[in-house]
Protein backbone atom coordinates (compact mmCIF):
# COMPACT_ATOMS: atom_id res chain seq x y z
CA UNK A 1 0.00 0.00 0.00
CA UNK A 2 1.26 3.44 -0.88
CA UNK A 3 -0.40 6.43 0.77
CA UNK A 4 0.21 9.84 -0.89
CA UNK A 5 1.43 8.11 -4.04
CA UNK A 6 1.08 11.22 -6.21
CA UNK A 7 0.42 11.03 -9.94
CA UNK A 8 1.36 7.87 -11.79
CA UNK A 9 4.72 8.68 -13.39
CA UNK A 10 7.74 7.03 -14.94
CA UNK A 11 10.21 5.70 -12.36
CA UNK A 12 7.73 5.98 -9.49
CA UNK A 13 7.67 3.60 -6.51
CA UNK A 14 5.22 1.27 -8.24
CA UNK A 15 7.44 0.90 -11.30
CA UNK A 16 10.50 0.12 -9.17
CA UNK A 17 8.67 -2.41 -7.00
CA UNK A 18 7.25 -4.07 -10.10
CA UNK A 19 10.76 -4.41 -11.56
CA UNK A 20 11.96 -5.97 -8.29
CA UNK A 21 8.97 -8.33 -8.21
CA UNK A 22 9.69 -9.45 -11.76
CA UNK A 23 13.38 -10.00 -11.14
CA UNK A 24 12.77 -12.02 -7.95
CA UNK A 25 9.79 -13.93 -9.31
CA UNK A 26 6.96 -12.74 -7.09
CA UNK A 27 3.63 -11.05 -7.80
CA UNK A 28 3.14 -7.42 -6.82
CA UNK A 29 -0.31 -6.45 -5.58
CA UNK A 30 -0.20 -2.72 -4.94
CA UNK A 31 -2.88 -0.36 -3.71
CA UNK A 32 -2.07 3.33 -4.23
CA UNK A 33 -3.96 6.29 -2.81
CA UNK A 34 -3.69 10.01 -3.46
CA UNK A 35 -6.10 12.88 -4.08
CA UNK A 36 -4.17 13.48 -7.31
CA UNK A 37 -5.37 10.05 -8.50
CA UNK A 38 -8.94 10.13 -7.24
CA UNK A 39 -10.92 12.84 -5.46
CA UNK A 40 -12.39 10.10 -3.24
CA UNK A 41 -8.94 9.43 -1.71
CA UNK A 42 -9.30 12.17 0.90
CA UNK A 43 -7.64 10.89 4.08
CA UNK A 44 -9.30 13.70 6.03
CA UNK A 45 -12.67 12.11 5.20
CA UNK A 46 -13.56 9.79 8.10
CA UNK A 47 -15.48 7.38 5.83
CA UNK A 48 -12.56 6.96 3.44
CA UNK A 49 -10.14 6.59 6.37
CA UNK A 50 -12.35 3.83 7.83
CA UNK A 51 -12.47 2.02 4.46
CA UNK A 52 -8.68 2.28 4.17
CA UNK A 53 -8.18 0.83 7.66
CA UNK A 54 -10.55 -2.03 6.80
CA UNK A 55 -8.60 -2.67 3.60
CA UNK A 56 -5.39 -2.92 5.62
CA UNK A 57 -7.02 -5.50 7.92
CA UNK A 58 -8.42 -7.42 4.94
CA UNK A 59 -5.36 -7.39 2.66
CA UNK A 60 -2.72 -7.55 5.44
CA UNK A 61 -0.10 -5.84 3.25
CA UNK A 62 3.56 -6.72 3.52
CA UNK A 63 4.43 -3.03 3.54
CA UNK A 64 2.69 0.32 3.87
CA UNK A 65 4.49 3.33 2.46
CA UNK A 66 3.14 6.62 3.79
CA UNK A 67 4.82 9.93 3.24
CA UNK A 68 3.77 13.34 4.50
CA UNK A 69 1.65 15.17 1.92
CA UNK A 70 3.95 17.14 -0.37
CA UNK A 71 1.46 20.02 -0.61
CA UNK A 72 2.74 21.41 2.70
CA UNK A 73 5.93 19.46 3.48
CA UNK A 74 7.76 19.67 0.14
CA UNK A 75 11.13 21.42 0.10
CA UNK A 76 10.18 22.65 -3.37
CA UNK A 77 8.20 25.40 -1.61
CA UNK A 78 11.54 26.86 -0.49
CA UNK A 79 12.43 27.72 -4.10
CA UNK A 80 9.46 30.02 -4.74
CA UNK A 81 11.78 32.97 -5.50
CA UNK A 82 13.49 31.13 -8.39
CA UNK A 83 10.35 29.66 -9.94
CA UNK A 84 7.03 31.21 -9.01
CA UNK A 85 5.02 28.90 -6.84
CA UNK A 86 3.61 28.59 -3.34
CA UNK A 87 5.68 29.98 -0.48
CA UNK A 88 6.76 27.71 2.37
CA UNK A 89 4.37 27.45 5.28
CA UNK A 90 6.65 25.64 7.74
CA UNK A 91 10.32 25.18 8.53
CA UNK A 92 12.48 23.09 10.83
CA UNK A 93 12.12 25.81 13.46
CA UNK A 94 8.35 26.06 12.86
CA UNK A 95 7.19 22.50 12.01
CA UNK A 96 3.56 23.31 12.79
CA UNK A 97 3.62 26.35 10.50
CA UNK A 98 4.73 29.95 10.70
CA UNK A 99 2.82 32.21 13.11
CA UNK A 100 2.15 34.76 10.34
CA UNK A 101 0.30 32.41 7.99
CA UNK A 102 -2.89 33.52 6.31
CA UNK A 103 -6.09 31.73 7.32
CA UNK A 104 -5.92 29.63 4.13
CA UNK A 105 -2.30 28.58 4.72
CA UNK A 106 -3.00 27.91 8.42
CA UNK A 107 -5.72 25.45 7.36
CA UNK A 108 -3.29 23.77 4.93
CA UNK A 109 -0.61 23.53 7.62
CA UNK A 110 -3.07 22.05 10.15
CA UNK A 111 -4.39 19.54 7.60
CA UNK A 112 -0.80 18.57 6.73
CA UNK A 113 -0.11 17.89 10.40
CA UNK A 114 -3.22 15.70 10.66
CA UNK A 115 -2.28 13.76 7.55
CA UNK A 116 1.33 13.28 8.61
Amino acid sequence: MYIFAGHRRRADVHEHLLALANSFGFTLEMHEFDLLRDEKHNLLDEEFWARLKNLVLEVRPFCIIATPPCSTYSRARNHYDKKPGPRPIRSREHPRGFQWLSQEDRIKADEGILLA
